[in-house]
């Protein structure tokens, strides 16, 4: 309970002595402004660390938008005049440094602070100094309690149009003339310290000097600020009087200071007779914490964490609840990196149009963080889902604002959720208007690719495997998948081609058969089946307009985005496949979402609109975007350039959302990274995560293939650099695409690359009509060579799902013995585009057809024939032999003789000393294998064979023992010793 301390008659005298003391200390401190200067937008965030002065007789001018950032001790001394007018679409902004809303992340150290009232000191206008304030927001401030977050000491105040907000104290004014009109002073903190106390609202010392004229003012509450000295009873001491109980928690206000007639409503709420707003984030897009440690979205984690385990608590079991009951909903994604805006820009267009986010009576910008692993279909332990946490949501705010309606911002999953709502509550779903932005409305072929490989979302540092973990039993990456009418109205987009005894099968998977295929590979089948339950064509065609919502649609387009998915995979003779690789193509959309998709959304012609090259995940914040979504629901006029159209607009010239540029395929063991001419990178980070910066570019990684498409309708231009990963053979394939159509195709097949290798593809000046230039330095020698094209054909290849057909006479799956060779033959076949390359490897270690393998050197065990082949169209197949090389006595008495043969003995009877041991255990084996045949109890055969094994290792043993002292007497080289070690160990364990 906050009691009265000293009475005020303390402060007046306390106040001359600090600001006396204290001013002199800041003169001394500071950097005087000693010239008239100007403030800038352009310059914000503008820091104050210090003590700033203004030297009397000098103005300081701030422009309007400007943002001035306070650290701990920041301090502005007004001695001369400050001009300090914004305007409403662009106030100056007050703040603290820890404030990332404004002037973004200024102390660089992402969401690990947040402001807090009193983190700077204040505003203080010194005797004979003036300030005028309009259209300012000054908040977080008043770290000297006794002063304010404003201070005017014996100087003039005009405080018009702006907001006084989340401070310790308000105003303090001290035998000063000061004026606060229409403007709104609420949420900020009374403060009772060292036995001084001062009012939140306005304080007024010295009141028979001054009268602070302060009505027509918004306080937080309809009933006004509380004038408490008045409300004191006569003879009641000010320090046994309870101030929160006499005034219920209203700003206080002084003696002196004027402030009726006061208003009772916002009045910017008033004017517009606006609705409160709602941000509904998407998938990724609100913060997951354990405890104190935040699992997602951390960058500095997922930078420092080589593989993202740190993330393993947001997993879900398979019965899909999740695996850590500890993690819940944190604050929406804001702006994580000055890289990554999700939401922060477009909060803070809404905020210079007047809105005001909180959650308070006035607030009216919220936002809703909510679980996005349960999506839509998924439910919590409690039996409620993320549609009722929504429900709830929406009445909260309505009964905090008084609104009968909200207007709802969606984005990706967000609008699924909003879509089930609705169509839950119909009669009473209160919603305004909404705008969905980038929303999936019948799924995304990119979901799948996450189930199948993982994904890091464009977010460099983010683990692919990782993200695939979490999803494998997250209920949102189901809902999120093509729905069965995204296949009715765009058919299919994963096709499987199975090689199996020989053939091949190729299907492309109707919605009942993805059931089964995600079943094959190990995924959650109840997730789809609680997926394919929320995605009914009633759902996907569900029209919000019937219910009374004024729906809007933004959808991206002209970004390379995934469509299709193919997966080659082989049946063994047991029947288990397995998976032996995918290739991908690209259509048009947001760079996840299928124009398709958000486009299929029933709403007024004139309501939807169409974002050019719109990165899916930076959609909500991205110029012209932002403007769009404030224009709609605030009903401004802010300019969105020219990356919005509308849909007029596209049916005139379809042409502007389709895809214009170059396609490659890159078969491994190759890296390639792109650079576009303004610097922006698509490639592979350092820790395997895929970057792309590239607008309108896509980068694709399946397994060790690269799909990647760049736009090339504005003239760019591309740095395109390869770099070997291992050794062996590449394919690469480049495809102008010209309105959404191949127009040109090459392909460049078996290149021999290594480690080491270094190119370059080089395009012509506009990057559309001709083929490129492919330069190989095979050896990283700094000696490139040109490699021409093996094919270019008009148009795209012929359909052909068929990978080639591999034949390994030799080497056979059997064991060979040192003393044998093994010669390498294998063939290629392909009744489709024709066989492309063939690549061979023996174990680790490039061969060709015909080569010939000596097992001498070769160590004893499994090996095994990699065969690699791809057609013209970039179909890959491989077939694996395995085979074991293995030692007897014989081949070992082999090995002796030809050791000796090349010198690898010094003298004849080290040789004959081997051999005859070694004959000696072969003849006892034999001798004892025909004992055995004479007996014919199981039991004496088992004791003799336990008897032959520990002689055989008695003499192998004693074998070993020679070798190892011919070795060390130099009567045999290291290489000798090696060898017949390993096929005497080899003898003794097999």
């Amino acid at each position: 309970m906050l009691r009265r301390g000293l009475f005020l008659f303390i402060m007046p005298i306390f106040l001359l002595a600090w600001f006396f003391v204290f001013g002199q200390a800041a003169r001394a401190a500071t950097l005087p402004i000693e010239a008239d200067a100007v403030w800038t937008k352009a310059q914000s965030p503008i820091i104050i660390n210090d003590y700033i002065w203004l030297k009397a007789g000098v103005n300081l001018t701030i422009e309007k938008g400007a943002v001035v950032k306070f650290g701990p001790n920041g301090l502005l001394i007004i001695s001369g005049r400050l001009i300090a007018v914004g305007a409403k679409a662009e106030p100056i902004i007050f703040t603290s440094i820890k404030d990332d809303a404004y002037g973004g992340d200024t102390n660089g150290d992402g969401s690990a602070s947040a402001p807090a009232q009193g983190d700077w000191s204040y505003l203080s206008v010194n005797p004979g100094g003036e300030a005028n304030l309009d259209n300012v927001l000054v908040q977080y401030g008043g770290s000297q309690y006794y002063t304010g977050a404003i201070l005017s000491y014996r100087g003039k105040l005009n405080i018009i149009n702006s907001i006084i907000t989340k401070n310790n104290a308000a105003i303090a004014s001290d035998q000063s003339t000061t004026t606060v009109s229409h403007s709104f002073i609420y949420d900020n903190k009374i403060p009772f310290i060292g036995g001084v106390f001062i009012d939140a609202g306005i304080s007024n010392n010295a009141r028979a000097d001054r009268v602070v004229n302060a009505s027509d003012n918004w306080w937080g509450t309809a009933d006004g600020p509380c004038p408490w000295r008045q409300l004191i009873p006569a003879g009641v001491p000010i320090w046994e009087v309870d101030i929160e109980a006499l005034c219920g928690g209203r700003p206080l206000v002084d003696l002196g200071v004027v402030y009726e007639p006061f208003l009772t409503q916002w009045p910017e709420a008033v004017a517009a007779e606006i609705n409160p707003v709602i941000i509904v984030p998407g998938i990724l897009g609100v913060d997951l914490v354990k405890g104190n440690d935040k699992l997602w979205l951390d960058l500095g984690h997922n930078f420092t964490d080589i593989g993202d385990e740190f993330m393993d608590p947001l997993s879900f079991n398979t019965n899909l609840q999740p695996s850590d009951t500890a993690v819940i909903s944190g604050d929406i994604v804001r702006k994580p990196s000055i890289l990554f805006d999700y939401t922060d820009g477009l909060i803070n267009e809404f905020k210079s149009a007047g809105y005001a986010e909180g959650n308070t009576t006035t607030s009216t910008l919220f936002t809703f963080p909510y679980d996005w692993r349960y999506g839509a279909s998924g439910i919590f332990s409690d039996g409620k889902s993320n549609v009722d946490a929504l429900r709830e949501k929406i009445e909260a705010v309505r009964a905090l604002t008084g609104s009968n309606k909200v207007n709802i911002i969606a984005h990706s999953t967000g609008g699924l959720l909003v879509k089930k709502y609705a169509m839950d509550y119909q009669a009473d779903n209160h919603i305004g208007k909404a705008v969905f932005v980038g929303v999936p409305n019948l799924g995304a072929p990119k979901a799948t690719k996450v189930l199948l490989q993982g994904d890091n979302f464009g977010i460099p540092f983010l683990a692919d495997q990782e993200m695939k973990k979490i999803s494998a039993n997250s209920p949102v990456s189901y809902d999120l998948s093509p729905s069965n009418e995204y296949l009715t109205k765009n058919g299919g987009y994963m096709t499987t081609v199975t090689t199996e005894s020989g053939g091949f099968l190729i299907k492309s998977l109707d919605f009942s058969q993805m059931g089964g295929f995600l079943t094959e590979h190990n995924l959650n089948s109840q997730a789809f089946t609680n997926a394919t339950a929320l995605r009914s064509s009633d759902f996907d065609n569900f029209d919000l307009r019937t219910v009374g919502i004024d729906q809007y649609s933004i959808v991206g387009c002209k970004s390379g985005t995934l469509g299709k998915i193919t997966e080659y995979r082989n049946v063994s003779g047991d029947g288990v496949i397995s998976t032996n690789g995918y290739t991908t193509d690209d259509i048009t959309g947001d760079g996840t979402v299928p124009m398709a998709s958000a486009d299929s959304l029933p709403a007024n012609d004139s309501n939807i609109f169409y974002a050019i090259k719109a990165n899916h995940g930076k959609m909500l914040s991205a110029d012209g975007i932002r403007q769009k979504i404030v224009n709609i629901i605030a009903s401004t006029t802010l300019s969105v350039g020219n990356g919005i159209i509308a849909k007029s607009d596209l049916d005139s010239n379809p042409a502007k959302c389709r895809l214009n540029g170059r396609w490659f395929g890159i078969f491994s063991p190759v890296s390639i990274e792109i650079v576009d001419q303004n610097g922006n990178r698509a490639g592979i980070a350092s820790d395997g995560s895929v970057q792309n910066d590239i607008p309108g570019a896509d980068y694709q990684v399946m397994g060790e293939h690269k799909f990647i498409f760049v736009p090339t309708d504005e003239n760019q231009t591309y740095a395109i650099n390869l770099q070997g990963t291992g050794n062996g053979v590449f394919t690469l394939k480049d495809q102008t695409i010209s309105d959404g159509v191949p127009v040109k195709t090459a392909i460049w097949g078996n290149v021999p690359i290594t480690a080491s290798s270094i190119g370059q593809l080089i395009l012509n000046e506009s990057g559309e009509s001709n083929v490129a230039t492919l330069s190989l330095d095979q050896n990283g020698s700094g000696q490139s060579q040109i490699i021409k094209p093996s094919i270019i054909v008009e148009g795209n290849l012929p359909d052909d799902f068929t990978p080639p057909t591999i034949m390994i006479t030799s080497p056979q799956p059997k064991d060979y013995l040192r003393s044998d060779t093994i010669a390498i033959n294998a063939a290629s076949t392909d009744t489709g585009t024709g066989v492309f390359s063939l690549g061979l490897a023996f174990d680790s270690k490039q061969v060709k057809n015909g080569d010939i393998i000596d097992p001498f050197y070769e160590k004893l065990g499994n090996h095994s024939l990699i065969a690699s082949s791809t057609d013209f169209i970039g179909n890959p197949a491989t077939l694996i032999v395995q085979f074991r090389i293995i030692a007897t006595p014989e081949s070992a008495i082999s090995d002796i003789e030809r050791a000796y043969a090349l010198g690898w003995f010094k003298n004849k009877n080290t040789k004959n000393s081997l051999i005859n041991k070694l004959k000696i255990a072969v003849r006892i084996d034999k001798k004892i294998e025909t004992i055995e045949e004479k007996l014919n109890g199981k039991k004496i055969v088992k004791k003799i064979e336990k008897f032959k094994e520990r002689i055989d290792k008695v003499l192998g043993r004693l074998i070993l023992a020679e070798l190892k002292f011919y070795k060390n007497g130099k009567m045999l080289n290291d290489r000798a010793y090696q060898i017949l070690s390993d096929d005497i160990n080899w003898l003794i364990n097999n």
